[in-house]
């Protein structure tokens, strides 16, 4: 080929190349663009994500301190049942008692100082008043019927503070069980109020975590756009290469061409220099670096 046909066939080659190292830079640019908003997306996520990791974290912390008021509950639910069996176990002795108490209280027919007032009085006549035998007998026995009263009333008034005492027991139990209610009320709100924060945070987490998801699919597209850039970048490179390694002869030979006219040029004006210095006895300082590359100047003349 000769030096035009090299000329076109290789400036033909770097247009080619010119073209794909156009597309290389378009691709640059737009890989670019997707990895700001692939970095963007990335932050957005991982920011999601974290508040995901902190959220689920409060949410069990949360929940731990419902568990523990929860098992609080339980145990002073129990304590209670122990409390309500007991005052269960009470009232019905006092029932049993007061069932007995009622027995006495019939065969007293009376309370025990109206019935020793009784006595007394019946005894005394007995002792001073002159009666008649037969009322005397009478009178005697009947002041044996008054003192067996009288010992019902006492058995009576013993079973009667029995039955207090066991109310007053009762009573004090029943505060017990009372105030032991109200901190369960008071843990079991609390315990709600925990549970409820901790529900909030879950739904909440499980909307940041699909936000997230969404974002991380945005991000796994960016992903594949810019490997597709990467594939595509790599795919032109390798044509650059191969129009290189097509061009690289011609250029050489256009170089070795070029060079060769060089030479013939530099041979021609060697000669013309050398013929002013014959003919005119100096040359410009051009002419004489060219007279001494080419060794046409002997020094010593």
């Amino acid at each position: 080929m000769n030096e035009k046909e090299l000329k076109n066939k290789v400036n033909s080659i770097r247009k080619e190349m010119e073209k794909r190292n156009k597309k290389i830079d378009s691709s640059f640019n737009e890989f670019n663009l997707h990895k700001t908003e692939a970095d963007k997306l990335r932050l957005e996520r991982d920011s999601l994500n974290d508040k995901t990791k902190e959220d689920i974290l409060k949410a069990k912390e949360l929940t731990e301190k419902r568990n523990q008021l929860n098992n609080k509950v339980s145990k002073l639910k129990k304590e209670r049942e122990k409390i309500i069996s007991l005052m269960k176990s009470l009232g019905s002795g006092i029932t049993k008692v007061k069932a007995e108490r009622n027995e006495f209280n019939k065969k007293a027919r009376g309370n025990t100082d109206s019935l020793n007032e009784l006595y007394n009085k019946k005894t005394q006549i007995l002792l001073e008043e002159d009666i008649p035998l037969t009322d005397e007998i009478k009178l005697f026995d009947r002041i044996f019927k008054i003192k067996e009263r009288i010992v019902a009333a006492e058995k009576a008034d013993k079973l009667h503070s029995k039955v207090v005492e066991e109310y007053d027991k009762i009573k004090r139990l029943e505060a017990k069980a009372h105030e032991i209610t109200k901190r369960i009320e008071f843990a079991a709100d609390e315990s709600q109020q925990y549970h409820k924060q901790a529900m909030q945070l879950y739904q909440g987490v499980d909307a940041v975590r699909n936000e997230a998801n969404k974002i991380h699919q945005k991000l796994l597209e960016k992903y594949k756009l810019m490997d597709a850039l990467r594939d595509k970048i790599s795919k032109i490179k390798e044509e650059l290469t191969e129009y290189k390694k097509e061009m690289d002869p011609f250029s050489d030979e256009l170089k070795s061409i070029r060079l060769n006219k060089e030479e013939k040029k530099k041979d021609k004006d060697a000669i013309k220099a050398k013929k002013k210095l014959r003919t005119k006895g100096r040359v410009n300082l051009n002419d004489l670096k060219l007279l001494l590359d080419r060794n046409e100047l002997d020094l010593k003349e």
